[in-house]
């Protein structure tokens, strides 16, 4: 007898939802998806519940934004080395871009401290009565 873990890692996409997992990839909503594809929208967010399609769909948005990186990082150059009008806000552009090309865009490593001062003791307000022992005073 098969595993149920077997046969879900041999389903695949029909070709309805790869069509799907594309548009979806770049950029349409999914009313535009499901207009293009002559679907309902019921349709398109019961494909997006699916573990599989989910999967697919993020592996195409990476593959996508991979493949964006280079002309990415061209245009960044270019930013930076454009001049403008020389104004402020070219200047600042400008700055940007360099920062972006040197990986220093914000993406700074952040550090979160939590300090917990509690202390677990039942204190009641009250007298304190010191008696001496039966050793110090008695014999």
């Amino acid at each position: 007898m098969k595993s149920v873990s077997s046969i879900d890692d041999r389903r695949t996409l029909n070709e309805r939802q790869k069509t799907l997992v594309d548009l979806l990839a770049h950029g349409l909503t999914m009313e535009q998806a499901g207009k293009r594809l002559g679907v309902s929208l019921k349709y398109v967010r019961g494909a997006i519940r699916d573990p599989l399609f989910k999967s697919e769909l993020a592996i195409m948005r990476d593959t996508l934004r991979l493949s964006a990186q280079p002309e990415a990082v061209h245009k960044i150059i270019e930013t930076m080395r454009t001049m403008g009008e020389g104004g402020t806000g070219d200047r600042r552009l400008q700055f940007d871009a360099a920062k972006s090309i040197l990986g220093e865009d914000g993406k700074a490593p952040t550090v979160n401290v939590q300090v917990n001062n509690q202390m677990n003791a039942d204190f009641r307000p009250g007298y304190v009565i010191r008696l001496p022992s039966s050793r110090d005073g008695a014999s």
